[in-house]
């Protein structure tokens, strides 16, 4: 009986490979909608509920897979399969780069007449992303512009809350925080309008980190634990990452630095598990600051450095700025102050190109504080009060509050005293 179960088995095998060897594409269709189905609404709403991140690691294992299945669909001009691959691979294939090659794929699929307007927004909503990432704020807006124009007129509540998500996310990149507010506060009423928690938790999150870059600490701190509530009670351990990365950068800002490492060691966790390099390239450089605070340079540098590694392989020029922005602080620290320039000097020029204003500012700040304790008040002074005037332009509260106690400081040794006490009273 045994001997007659392995004969049909085989016997089956050899008729799928001859099968496939006459004609494979049966087969590669089979396999393209097979995947597809990841990048449905209940696939994707899988991700985000109790047992995503298990999910999330048996996904990965197919990368490969997705992204083959992707270029197929594309191929064959099957718009939803290949609206839903897309989806799908943007959760667990290019989120990570490539974000050329996946940008190419999504501007193929949107320019496809036969795909239906819902489709059609998401995957512009979708090129916006890639875009970001990309550095081309402008024309991601512009993506999302076309995406909201289509959600207004369709009842889609959830669909037009991540647009209004993302398009905030972009005003407070470029420095637009009053911009930003609006468009997270209608984000937030649309997850609401359409019950959706996850969703919800996920606009709590960046508003969190709206408050808490204009200062307002007690309120981002609201914001951060709502969040985590959220993502908690749904069972959406990928997305708790966002709010216990925030309460640590919280945490550094009052100097409870073990707290704020409890919070990035736990959302690195996660990260690990679901293979998303990006992000644990934005948390190592969080862990990093935490042990450069604490005086453990050497961790801290480790940490910046394993960042700098994660965001040369992703191809994500922005993460590799915010390391190297970290690198030349140690640097700095250790007196290799022409190391540190150029380490600043780089990352000050990506900051431009993907029009960060936050980070440009920061940069700014530190690029003065050098020149301060190389004894070139003037160059310190010169620096200060550019970056000055990005924090205010930017709505920066906390940096532009340390550059007044700075810039007072500089005037008062050199003998400004009347300018020093307007910027300390300032």
């Amino acid at each position: 009986m045994a001997e007659n179960g392995r004969l049909q088995l085989y016997e089956s095998v050899r008729e799928f490979a001859a099968e496939k060897l006459a004609d494979p594409l049966p087969a590669e269709r089979r396999h393209a909608a097979h995947f597809s189905r990841c990048g449905s609404d209940a696939g994707l709403r899988a991700l985000g509920q109790s047992g995503g991140v298990a999910l999330y690691r048996r996904l990965l294992r197919d990368r490969e897979n997705v992204w083959l299945a992707t270029r197929r669909a594309t191929g064959w001009r099957e718009g939803v399969w290949a609206a839903q691959l897309l989806f799908a691979g943007w959760k667990f294939v290019f989120r990570d780069g490539p974000y050329d090659a996946a940008y190419t794929l999504a501007m193929e699929v949107q320019a496809w007449d036969d795909l239906s307007p819902s489709l059609q927004a998401r995957v512009s909503v979708l090129t916006a992303h890639l875009l970001r990432r990309l550095g081309r704020i402008e024309a991601a807006r512009a993506q999302l512009e076309c995406a909201l124009a289509t959600w207004r007129t369709l009842d889609a509540p959830r669909h037009e809350a991540d647009a209004y998500k993302l398009l905030g996310g972009l005003q407070q990149h470029q420095g637009q925080g009053q911009e930003a507010g609006r468009s997270f506060a209608t984000a937030l009423a649309l997850a609401r309008e359409g019950r959706c928690r996850r969703r919800e938790a996920g606009v709590r999150a960046v508003l969190g980190d709206l408050c808490r870059v204009k200062g307002r600490l007690e309120e981002a701190r609201s914001h951060y634990l709502a969040a985590l509530t959220g993502f908690q009670e749904i069972g959406d351990r990928d997305g708790e990452v966002v709010p216990r990365g925030g309460l640590g950068l919280l945490c550094n800002l009052q100097r409870r630095h073990d707290a704020a490492a409890v919070h990035f060691e736990q959302a690195l966790t996660v990260l690990r598990e679901t293979g998303a390099v990006r992000n644990q390239a934005l948390l190592l450089n969080n862990l990093g600051l935490v042990r450069h605070e604490q005086g453990r340079l050497d961790e801290a540098k480790r940490h910046f450095e394993a960042s700098l590694r994660l965001g040369r392989e992703t191809q994500d020029l922005f993460c590799a700025a915010i390391a190297r922005g970290n690198l030349g602080r140690i640097y700095a620290a250790e007196g290799q102050f022409s190391k540190a320039a150029a380490s600043f000097e780089a990352a000050l020029e990506t900051y431009r190109a993907f029009e960060h204003p936050h980070g440009a500012c920061n940069i700014l700040v530190n690029l003065g504080l050098m020149s301060r304790r190389r004894g070139d008040a003037d160059g310190a002074m010169r620096t200060l009060r550019e970056a000055l005037e990005l924090a205010r332009d930017g709505g920066f509260r906390v940096v532009e509050g340390f550059v007044l106690t700075e810039l007072g400081d500089l005037c008062r040794s050199g003998g400004q005293f009347e300018e020093a006490g307007t910027r300390l009273d300032a």
